[in-house]
């Protein structure tokens, strides 16, 4: 087995890893269909935090070390840049979430505080995995079979590693480039839809599924053009807030949820380690 066959196995990995752990304690014991704070709270912390962000971030630097992917391919970007996007991103998904007729209840600000702190965790370890851990790699693969990683000094000064608003600007768009990113966001997409048939119901019906992909297609958007991973993030937990907002009682989110709160607060604190400390000096 080659060293890129090595990769997709060990990225594969990390996904059906996390799907598996989801099904145990999600889907199998039908979490979201029952009042179980503990239980979510040990949902949130070893699946989506110490599985779907720690555990794929540190498989992930395998990738690195060989130099198939780079943190920036991954979408770990400037402070600058960071905040820029993350505010269209917020803009972007406030609008949606206003514009999807939700219930007159959720659009107390507590309440959108409370769902949004709720998915986070969740979300955080969806785009982790489905996007960055899959996604970027297969998005290597097809540049390494169509371009010859092997035999192109670009791939050393990574000009045409993978396509950005930057290269779009630029007029640097290769077919190499295009032709990849639509091929890591079909991966991303599937994968990320297949993956909900491990949740309770009525998320692992078929009909769900194929329905949670369309919005998926957003988050690949940013992910693969913006190629920054905390406003990807911030996208998709608002496409998760416009589903869970219209098929849950608000009325018993009317108050803060301060461990929900705090759980997403220390998700987020995960993320931003593994961008400031393991992923940059496995790089370097």
């Amino acid at each position: 087995m080659n060293n890129i066959a090595k990769l997709i196995l060990l990225s594969i990995s990390v996904y059906i890893v996390w799907t598996f752990s989801t099904y145990i304690l999600e889907g199998r014991v039908n979490l979201l269909q029952r009042v179980d704070p503990i239980g979510r709270i040990e949902y949130a912390v070893v699946v989506n935090i110490l599985i779907g962000t720690i555990f794929a971030f540190v498989m992930l630097r395998t990738s690195l070390r060989a130099r198939f992917v780079t943190s920036e391919q991954l979408g770990f970007q400037s402070l600058r840049r960071i905040l820029t996007l993350v505010v269209i991103a917020f803009v972007i998904g406030f609008v949606l979430f206003l514009s999807s007729n939700p219930v007159a209840g959720s659009v107390n600000a507590t309440v959108i505080a409370n769902i949004f702190a709720q998915t986070l965790p969740t979300s955080i370890a969806e785009v982790v995995v489905c996007w960055a851990v899959v996604g970027t790699v297969f998005e290597s693969l097809v540049r390494s079979k169509m371009h010859g990683k092997g035999d192109d000094s670009n791939w050393k000064n990574e000009t045409i590693l993978h396509l950005n608003w930057t290269s779009i600007k630029g007029r640097k768009v290769t077919t190499v480039s295009v032709v990849s990113i639509i091929v890591g966001s079909i991966v991303s997409i599937v994968l990320f839809g297949i993956y909900h048939f491990a949740h309770s119901p009525p998320f692992n019906q078929p009909n769900m599924v194929l329905f949670l992909m369309i919005p998926a297609i957003l988050t690949s958007v940013f992910y693969f053009i913006g190629r920054e991973i905390y406003s990807t993030i911030t996208i998709h937990n608002f496409l998760a807030l416009i589903g869970v907002s219209g098929s849950i009682d608000v009325t018993a989110l009317t108050q803060p949820l301060y461990p929900v709160i705090i759980i997403a607060f220390i998700s987020v604190l995960v993320l931003i380690a593994s961008d400031v400390f393991p992923l940059k000096t496995s790089f370097h």
